[in-house]
């Protein structure tokens, strides 16, 4: 949830969110910049006529839906260089890089490098000392990348104005989010929870989350559970 709240942060201050289309992370960040009512730009390691990983297809029609673009230097599939001059790509594009989640070594790693390579300002995210999801993470703090506290400092970097637009306790915009809404007025539930009590995947359960977070209908407490 992290990187799909910062993304929706920033995309609701009018910031473009660049990411690789990937499973995981960045489809979360893509997520989370459409939730926010933003644009965000998939560059992909495919030719853009076969856009891949295929389960995201769904996302990369919503990108252009919602005003974003899908990248692509290829013609033709290529190999493992194409994910290393999609990771370049996606440094060259963004006025700065966050890494939310890095193993060591990882593609994020080498996105990070490339980011730092020419200039780009870098921000981790910090994880515990036992966390094995920010071993990457913290080998770039010693190399001059910036700790995050919050998504404030990255729009102070980014020159646009903290202040939150403001926002108004909206009523839910579909059947699922009226769903999800009901069962937390039972009681507090995580993300997983609600997969199981509504019988629907996770991405679009974390969707409909983040869109009433910030319609400022729910609530996450203690980093998990939900409440409205």
């Amino acid at each position: 949830m992290i990187a799909r709240r910062i993304a929706a942060q920033l995309a609701e201050r009018g910031v473009l969110v660049v990411s690789g289309g990937a499973l995981g992370i960045d489809a979360a960040a893509h997520e989370g910049a459409l939730a926010g009512g933003g644009r965000t730009w998939v560059v992909l390691p495919t030719p853009i006529d076969s856009p891949g990983p295929k389960q995201n297809r769904a996302l990369f029609d919503r990108i252009l839906e919602g005003g974003g673009a899908w990248c692509s230097k290829l013609l033709e599939p290529g190999g493992r260089s194409a994910f290393r001059e999609r990771n370049d790509i996606v440094a060259a594009l963004a006025d700065l890089t966050l890494v939310v989640e890095a193993r060591d070594p990882s593609g994020t790693r080498y996105t990070a490098d490339a980011a730092r390579r020419i200039g780009r300002p870098l921000w981790v995210v910090p994880w515990a000392m036992t966390d094995p999801r920010g071993s990457g993470a913290r080998a770039l703090i010693p190399k001059g990348a910036n700790v995050l506290a919050t998504t404030a400092d990255l729009l102070r970097a980014l020159d646009v104005p903290v202040a939150a637009p403001r926002r108004r306790r909206a009523k839910p915009s579909g059947s699922l989010d009226a769903s999800i809404l009901a069962r937390l007025r039972d009681e507090p539930a995580s993300a997983e929870a609600l997969c199981t009590q509504l019988r629907t995947p996770l991405a679009p359960i974390l969707t409909a989350l983040t869109t009433l977070e910030l319609s400022g209908l729910v609530e996450e407490r203690g980093g998990r559970f939900f409440v409205p």
